[in-house]
């Protein structure tokens, strides 16, 4: 059996061709290997569905399943690989899709994504050291990219040119076409586990399943990992001056949630969406700092995506810009959901206590970050295990800034409309005040600044 590990996957477009039948089987375990019955397993786009049993084993099957043919018209694409980058110029925009293979033509993924016209780039996922193999496929054509690799990074530079692949592939090649979905699986107290399948008949699927919250990605440095925050009530905002338009303080009630333990990272944003806005994109350690120079919009835009491909339904209303919060997605935090997280049970005007003491450890800012981000995840975290809940980047939350009412709130969600998106947690241009956990500060949604950034939660 081969194990597919998890899938780096952007947003994918769907079109039906003619019903072919499906046949997909294997396996789900945990990371030991010890079977775990009772998960479920989903078709994503077939909308085939399965549980595991007492061994682990599923199996998808039906005589009624459409394919996919996404064929878009052929235009001129020149690419190649060095430093762990897909480097691609294309003419017009175009569905592209590579597939990894041994030297053997053994398949060892296959991403799809949408690149625009111009320059793209694509971050290919860490394998172990050896020759590869890329096919990349285009309107109709395609072209063969061989590429070693040292220390999990490509480190070939390769030009490409147009033409079909080696025999040894075409057989594997003609088996798959015309099919492309996901299979997606989901237990309680495990990441969700996406893997793309590209043939209607695989069989001996091995999947691993770690132990947590969130989804699982192919290639990652840092996954999505979601953090449990439990249900409870705190006096939200201060009577502080410094805390400006954080009066009067007031109780809120939240139900439980659970939030991404860092800020949305660089690598994160360019493997569901397929682009990197961020300014502070150099560097070996670059793809592990937070996105920047997203507004609010974009950061909508990519809960959704996330959504899509996580199995779950999209929060975001994209034409009138609204929250539907009984859907089951990604979303960005209300306001008073960060506050409360960022807290983390404290009182005290910053989460780790009454004055500035301790926070080069627990912050990025003006005064120890160099004037650029860093890594998230390199500070301390807060008792809720969150980290950089301060500094680094302002996060934007879902709420339109508006003022307070001295009245107690259940799981408010802030006014119905106004001007200006909140923002709050300072970033690493920002100086101390800043980093008050009832500071408060706001941006129109459609601004992009290389200081705003972003994490999602998820409703329990």
């Amino acid at each position: 059996m081969h194990v597919l590990r998890p899938l780096l996957i952007g947003i994918f477009a769907v079109s039906v061709c003619a019903a072919q039948s499906v046949n997909i089987s294997g396996r789900v375990t945990d990371t030991r290997g010890t079977p775990l019955p009772g998960a479920m397993v989903k078709l994503v786009n077939a909308g085939l569905t399965a549980t595991t049993g007492v061994d682990g084993d599923f199996t998808l099957t039906s005589t009624d399943v459409h394919g996919q043919n996404n064929q878009s018209p052929a235009h001129r694409l020149s690419a190649a690989i060095y430093n762990g980058i897909l480097h691609a110029n294309l003419q017009e925009e175009s569905d592209v899709e590579m597939t990894t293979f041994t030297l053997q033509g053994k398949v060892i993924a296959t991403l799809r994504r949408t690149l625009g016209a111009g320059t793209n780039s694509w971050a290919l996922p860490r394998m172990g050291a050896g020759v590869y193999l890329y096919k990349v496929k285009f309107g109709g054509s395609e072209f063969m990219i061989k590429s070693p690799f040292v220390d999990g990074i490509s480190h070939g530079t390769a030009t490409s040119v147009q033409g079909s692949s080696s025999k040894a592939l075409t057989k594997r090649t003609k088996s798959t076409a015309g099919f492309n979905d996901a299979v997606l699986v989901t237990k309680d107290g495990f990441l969700k586990y996406l893997v793309r399948v590209t043939t209607a008949d695989t069989n001996g699927i091995e999947i691993q399943m770690p132990v947590g919250t969130g989804l699982m990605l192919f290639g990652l440095q840092r996954q999505i990992v979601m953090k449990d925050i439990p249900a409870g009530t705190f006096t939200m905002g201060s009577d502080s001056s410094v805390d400006y338009g954080a009066q009067p303080p007031h109780q809120v009630t939240l139900s439980a949630f659970a939030m991404q333990e860092t800020e949305v990272t660089q690598e994160q944003y360019l493997a569901v969406t397929g682009t990197n806005p961020s300014n502070f994109n150099t560097g070996t350690d670059s793809s592990l700092r937070p996105v920047e120079t997203v507004g609010w919009f974009d950061a909508a835009k990519y809960c959704n995506a996330l959504s899509l491909v996580s199995g779950l339904t999209a929060v975001y209303d994209t034409s009138a810009w609204t929250a539907d919060f009984s859907k089951t997605g990604y979303r960005l935090p209300t306001e008073a959901q960060w506050e409360y997280a960022c807290r983390a049970g404290s009182i005290t005007e910053y989460w780790w206590g009454p004055d500035t003491n301790g926070m080069g450890t627990r912050t990025w800012s003006a005064y120890n970050s160099g004037g650029t981000t860093q890594p998230v995840a390199t500070t301390l975290a807060n008792a809720y295990g969150l980290y950089d809940m301060t500094g680094n980047v302002w996060e934007w939350c879902n709420d339109w800034y508006g003022t307070y009412t001295a009245g107690a709130a259940t799981d408010p969600t802030g006014p119905s409309t106004d001007t200006y998106r909140v923002l709050r947690g300072g970033s690493c241009f920002y100086f101390s005040d800043d980093f008050r956990s009832a500071f408060r500060y706001y941006g129109n949604p459609d601004y992009r600044y290389y200081g705003f950034g972003f994490r999602v939660v998820l409703p329990k």
